[in-house]
Formats: C-alpha cells, sequence, structure tokens
C-alpha cells in the first residue's frame, strides 16, 4: 500500500496538465493592450510610492531588489494568475482559486484577507497623491491636515466614477493614464544623464549606525508592495476576451515595463538627490534641479497615477466583493449591479468608504499591514494552485505554466518563502499589525462558522457553475452577460469535447 501511494506521488510529479485547446473566444472584453494598462496599475501605476526603499535600504541594494524581484516574485505570480485564471476564467479569480484549490473554509477566510488587503491597498493613493501634490497645493491645504486629507478624496471620488461606468471604461483610461504618467519620468531620465554618477549607485547603509541601518520591515514590505498585483488581474479574468493569450503576453510586457518603470527613475534619482532624504514624494524633489516645471509636471502625472492605480484595483476589489456575495459568504446586496451598466455599485462604494477611512493612519503603517495580509493571501493562492494540479488533473486548462508537478513545486517555493518571511518581518516589527493580522483570520473563521451553524450555503447554480468540470453551464445563454456578470460558468474555457462554448 505505501509503496503504491509513493510510486502514484512519484509518477504525479513527474507529470505535467495538457494544455486545453481554445476554438473561439469571447465577443468583446478586454484585450491585450487593455488589460496590460490594468495590470501596469495593479503593480504599479509609475514609480511613486517606492522612493521610500532608498532611505530604508540605501540605493544598491534598493536597485539590486527592484532588478531580481521579478524573477522570484513578478513571474511566478503572473504564471501562476495565468494558469488558474484561464483554467477558472470568472470575475473574482483569486477568491475562486483558494476556494476551489483548498475548500471553502480556507476559501472563505482568504475572501475576508482579500477585502482586507483591498482596502489598504486603496488607502495607500490619497496618502501619496497629497504628498506629490502640496508642491503646487495653497498653504490653506498643505499646511491643514484635514484639507490634506479632504483634498486625497477626490482620487476616490474619480474612482469611484469610472468603476460605475464598467469594466471597459476602466481598461480604457488605465491604457490612457499609462501613457500620461510615464511621459515626465522619461523626460526626468533623459536630462538626467548627464549627472549619472555610479559611484552613488553602489552606497549601502552602514549596518552598525542604528540610524542609518537597513529598516528590513519597511523596506520588504514597500518593494513587495510596489511589485505584487499580478494576481489581481485574475479578478478580471470573466471580463477578458482572449485570456488564454492575453494573459500571458501582458504579463510578459507589463513585468518589463514595471521593472524599468522603477529602476531607470531611481537610477538617475540617486545622483541627484542624497538617499538618505528619499521618501514619498522624491523624484518631485529629485527634479529641483532641472527646473519648476518638470516637479509640476512630476507631481500632476503622480496625481493621474495615484486616480489609475486606485481605479485598477478598485475594479477588482469590488468583483471580488460580489462574487463573494454571489457565494453567500456576504449579504447578497454586494452583488446589486446598475441595471444598464451592470456594475456593482454598492460593493464599489463601500471599498472606497473602507478605504478613506484607514487612509487616516500613517503611510508606514498602512503599507507594512497590507504586505502582510496579502503575503498570506498570495501563500494560499500558490498551495491552491498546486494542490489543483494534484486533485483535478483533467481540470482543462488553456494555459499552463510549462513545469512538471515537481518543477511547479519547485518554482513557487521563493515566492512562497518570500511570503512567510514578509509576514514573520512585519508582525515581529509591529504588534499593531499582527493584532490586526491575527483578528482578521479569527473574525473570518469565526464568520465562516457561524454561517455554517446558520445553515447558509451557498447558490447552488453558481457553485455548481465555478466547480464544473466540463464546462456545462447551468445558465441560459442569454443570462450570461459577456462583461461584468460574475454567475457564468467559470467552465466556459474547461469544455475539453467540442471546443469554447461562451
Amino acid at each position: 500500500m505505501l509503496v503504491s501511494k509513493m510510486n502514484k506521488t512519484i509518477q504525479w510529479l513527474r507529470t505535467k496538465p495538457e494544455i486545453a485547446s481554445v476554438q473561439a473566444i469571447r465577443v468583446g472584453g478586454l484585450g491585450t493592450a487593455e488589460l496590460v494598462g490594468i495590470m501596469f496599475f495593479f503593480t504599479c501605476g509609475g514609480p511613486y510610492g517606492v522612493e521610500t526603499i532608498v532611505r530604508t535600504a540605501g540605493p544598491m541594494i534598493s536597485m539590486a531588489g527592484i532588478a531580481l524581484t521579478p524573477f522570484f516574485w513578478c513571474i511566478p505570480m503572473g504564471l501562476m494568475s495565468a494558469e488558474l485564471a484561464t483554467a477558472i476564467p470568472a470575475d473574482g479569480g483569486n477568491i475562486l482559486w483558494v476556494e476551489r484549490g483548498l475548500g471553502p473554509c480556507v476559501g472563505f477566510i482568504n475572501g475576508l484577507l482579500r477585502v482586507a488587503t483591498g482596502v489598504a491597498d486603496l488607502a495607500l493613493y490619497p496618502i501619496i497623491s497629497v504628498r506629490y501634490m502640496d508642491l503646487v497645493l495653497p498653504d490653506s491645504i498643505v499646511d491643514d491636515d484635514t484639507n490634506r486629507y479632504l483634498f486625497g478624496l477626490i482620487v476616490v471620488v474619480i474612482a469611484w466614477v469610472l468603476n460605475v461606468l464598467g469594466v471597459d471604461a476602466v481598461g480604457r483610461a488605465a491604457l490612457i493614464l499609462t501613457i500620461l504618467i510615464l511621459m515626465p519620468y522619461i523626460v526626468f531620465v533623459g536630462v538626467s544623464i548627464p549627472d549619472i554618477n555610479t559611484r552613488k549607485w553602489s552606497v549601502v547603509p552602514n549596518p552598525d549606525d542604528a540610524d542609518l541601518g537597513v529598516d528590513w520591515p519597511v523596506f520588504l514590505s514597500v518593494l513587495l508592495w510596489a511589485t505584487a498585483g499580478f494576481d489581481d488581474a485574475g479578478s478580471l479574468a470573466g471580463s477578458v476576451k482572449d485570456p488564454a493569450r492575453s494573459y500571458l503576453s501582458g504579463l510578459i510586457i507589463t513585468v518589463i515595463l514595471v521593472m524599468l518603470v522603477y529602476l531607470l527613475p531611481i537610477a538617475t534619482g540617486v545622483c541627484l538627490l542624497d538617499w538618505q532624504e528619499w521618501d514619498v514624494g522624491a523624484f518631485k524633489n529629485a527634479a529641483e534641479s532641472k527646473g519648476h516645471w518638470l516637479q509640476v509636471w512630476i507631481a500632476f502625472a503622480v496625481f493621474t497615477g495615484c486616480v489609475g492605480s486606485f481605479n485598477s484595483l478598485l475594479c477588482a476589489d469590488a468583483m471580488a466583493l460580489k462574487c463573494m456575495a454571489s457565494l453567500r459568504w456576504i449579504p447578497s446586496c454586494f452583488s446589486y449591479s446598475l441595471p444598464k451598466l451592470d456594475t456593482p455599485v454598492l460593493a464599489i462604494t463601500v471599498m472606497c468608504i473602507a478605504a478613506s477611512v484607514l487612509g487616516l493612519f500613517d503611510f508606514e503603517f498602512v503599507i507594512q499591514l497590507e504586505t502582510c495580509l496579502l503575503s498570506m493571501s498570495i501563500f494560499l493562492e500558490f498551495l491552491s494552485c498546486i494542490r489543483l494540479r494534484y486533485v483535478e488533473p483533467t481540470l482543462a486548462r488553456p494555459f499552463v505554466i510549462p513545469l512538471s508537478n515537481a518543477g511547479l513545486i519547485a518554482f513557487f517555493f521563493p515566492p512562497m518563502a518570500l511570503c512567510v518571511f514578509a509576514v514573520v518581518t512585519v508582525v515581529a516589527s509591529e504588534v499593531t499589525i499582527l493584532i490586526a493580522a491575527v483578528g482578521v483570520v479569527i473574525l473570518a473563521a469565526a464568520l465562516y462558522y457561524v454561517r455554517h451553524l446558520c445553515g447558509i450555503q451557498s447558490d447552488p447554480n453558481f457553485y455548481d457553475a465555478i466547480h464544473s468540470p466540463s464546462g456545462n453551464s447551468p445558465f441560459p445563454d442569454d443570462e450570461r452577460n459577456p462583461l461584468l456578470e460574475v454567475q457564468r460558468s467559470a467552465g466556459g474555457l474547461n469544455q475539453v469535447d467540442g471546443g469554447l462554448v461562451l
């Protein structure tokens, strides 16, 4: 018996799922260009916000971290998202992956982790926008905390309007905003080339100096936050025109773009501004020697980027809430959509309000909290991808990471270990974050238990749809919206016989 199980395990480790053929694609939906725009804002949106890593770790460690992180963090996360999103192409992606791979209890806990992570992530962008715009704002706003906070809410309002208009509007806006944001940074790098001094790139903080040593909790939190988000694109899988092709090509383009967007401005910026003076808003200060016009341009670009990032992330978070409501994990009112626009207006509004409240806290506290919660959730996503290969080897996957199951485990080990290290490092440095993270998990487990005691069950139609092994949808064709309707068969791309049916 033991030998037989060992042989089966060894055989499983050596195998790799077959790639399912896709014979048709959706009519309408997000294409590769729009997906790149949204993924860019999920992960980056511009080099703003990442400035803190320079002050906490010095130029050399910061630049090395940005150059290496894509290989150990971004690419594994993106490929994992591509395999799962194309196999389970429904809005709400990462929540459904964990639910299907690890079961309803862990899925429920992960769902609340994702919501809490989303709130913390969204709360960062109004804070960043105000720190950059203080260059052009009147003193009555800059010198008053209440007015600064109210100005930051402009980001929230703009994103709320765009999200209510629908995911297509989000995609088009993301693509346009990406171009507008990158332009001043391209100019900044170009005019700063004569000032490049490579010796300044090799500076490392003195480990014996308590004030100048590497602040690993903050450095790691900012670095992972700045390069995470590829899995969030899975929340829009049901809205992508051709997921099997768009996710892979979009991932490659976005990873290269994100690395260059962070690396080049930092490489030139540290030559203009002492690394110990770097904090949120450093690019604006570094550009001072190049002219006030460039400072103002960067400030407005960052504000635009904050709107774009908030806009894209809000879209994914609202879809996640709608998905949880469809599973009856939370009140069904969160799945309510406007009749004509078919957008989850209540979910969008609740996320905006929650992010506005958390925005009252300090930037470094919020970003460490976000990284802690995010790392726990992403760890579960990687684990789900591995387990789904074990428990559902015949699940039709239009895209498969080209590794055997043993290779997949080895490939996922570094980012999963990084998730654990990030959580341990952050909670060890800040007891408040430890309490908050443990509190979210305990609350989620308690709510799941209460839900179970009350006999609340998931919607059988929706639950059967996302677990359909053959891809046969329980919904009539006329009830399946091609873009925003989360109640579609997640097996739409999983029909083994007869190709793709949508």
